[in-house]
């Protein structure tokens, strides 16, 4: 017989505790998406958005030394010439469905549930949708990263991929996602592998920088294994969506939106390697000489992967001084914002989670432009009430938000990609 009552004995009298709130365990940053406003509505998109681009300038100009003897031979007039740049918008709908029973079941009321079904689902859905958006107006051309050495599991449905440390990126709270593998070779993406079904991120691995991937066997089975990295994987149907983000316009020596780069230097970007070396200082303000020289003035924002960043706070942090603001006992030293100042005007360093480890973007955002029908909406037109509709043939109802939008970057000459970035 027992002496003292152990929690085993009195078990069946206490009562779990659980917290009020639904914690989300990963973080959301949408700093373009939040930078750039949406369209005015006199600016929204039918057809399609047209944005005229003097692409050269006006050339009939004359110069003749003083005193001539005889009237000056006019030299003949060049007009300026003008393009297109052309938009149509990328589709996004997000859809959350939720069965009867866990509805009536998760409702906050009394001690039934932490929260009703609905709050958290509608939040992250919208929360969800916002960073997919954002993840292609950074580089929606090139997709979520590129794929690695295959290290375990082939010929096999599920199979485990190395991720180059240049392709990594906040990858968090992506398991579950279904995906595309688009053949890489070329260096762009083409084919799509997984011609038999989607691909499916498992697992997210971020201490050894693997995702595990499952699907078809001989779909994973296509995958090319590169050390360096291949084969490009998107989330399903977004490279046939034609995404084109930021990177593919600082960087345009082609076509972008309409308008050859090619042709016309004012449309062409630039790209400057950190020769596979440590993010610095003289990187940002040899990267800003190009736009600087084609006439860039203003603020130019610099994205950095956040350990990119670490390696620049670094260095501003070793040329610190300790001044009159010195106190004995405690030394402060970092930065919360940095705003530097070259030869083209503002500099502004942002720590962007999102952004690949070996890329920096800079541009000017006044020159960004988030163009559509409509931004993110749970409505449709001339019905005020949310896209909510009972499903056929099953106990359970499914709900939907919706948008119609894309990236057009003005001004690409304004702009610069560093590549070839290692981060220390």
């Amino acid at each position: 017989m027992a002496q003292y009552s152990s929690m085993a004995a009195v078990s069946a009298t206490t009562k779990e505790r659980y917290a009020e709130t639904l914690k989300v365990a990963f973080g959301d940053r949408t700093d373009l998406y939040d930078r750039v406003p949406f369209a005015e509505p006199h600016e929204r998109i039918g057809k399609l958005y047209i944005q005229p681009v003097m692409v050269t300038d006006e050339q009939g100009i004359t110069a003749a030394a003083a005193a001539a003897t005889a009237p000056v031979a006019v030299n003949a007039a060049v007009a300026f010439e003008s393009k297109e740049a052309q938009v149509t918008g990328v589709q996004y709908i997000a859809e959350g469905r939720v069965d009867y029973e866990s509805a009536f079941r998760m409702q906050k009321d009394g001690d039934r549930a932490v929260a009703s079904i609905m709050d958290p689902k509608m939040k992250r859905l919208h929360a969800s949708l916002t960073r997919r958006i954002e993840m292609d107006l950074l580089r929606g051309e090139v997709g979520i990263t590129r794929l690695g050495s295959r290290i375990s599991g082939g010929g096999s449905g599920t199979q485990v991929f190395a991720i180059p440390n240049a392709y990594w990126a906040n990858f968090t709270g992506l398991e579950n996602a279904a995906c595309d593998v688009h053949e890489g070779t070329t260096g762009a993406p083409v084919a799509k592998l997984n011609t038999n079904a989607d691909v499916v991120i498992s697992k997210v691995d971020i201490a050894n920088r693997r995702l595990t991937l499952t699907g078809n066997t001989a779909d994973l089975d296509a995958i090319t294994s590169a050390a360096a990295g291949e084969d490009f994987l998107f989330f399903k149907g977004f490279l046939a969506a034609g995404s084109i983000g930021l990177r593919a316009a600082i960087s345009n020596v082609g076509t972008y939106r309409n308008i050859d780069g090619a042709a016309y230097s004012v449309w062409q970007g630039q790209t400057v390697s950190a020769g596979s070396a440590r993010l610095q200082m003289s990187h940002l303000f040899k990267a800003a000489d190009g736009p600087a020289s084609r006439g860039q003035s203003g603020k130019m924002c610099w994205y950095l992967n956040p350990r990119a960043w670490t390696n620049v706070m670094t260095d501003l942090a070793a040329l610190r001084k300790f001044d009159g603001s010195y106190k004995q006992g405690k030394a402060v030293n970092g930065f919360q914002n940095v705003v530097l100042y070259s030869q083209g005007g503002e500099l502004e360093l942002v720590a962007h989670p999102l952004m690949w480890e070996s890329e920096a973007f800079g541009f000017d955002p006044e020159e960004c432009k988030r163009l559509g029908s409509v931004d993110i909406t749970q409505t449709v037109p001339g019905d005020d009430r949310d896209i909510f509709f009972h499903v056929d043939g099953f106990a359970g109802y499914a709900f939907r938000l919706f948008t119609q939008q894309a990236l057009l970057y003005t001004r690409p000459s304004s702009g610069c990609l560093i590549n070839q970035i290692v981060v220390a």
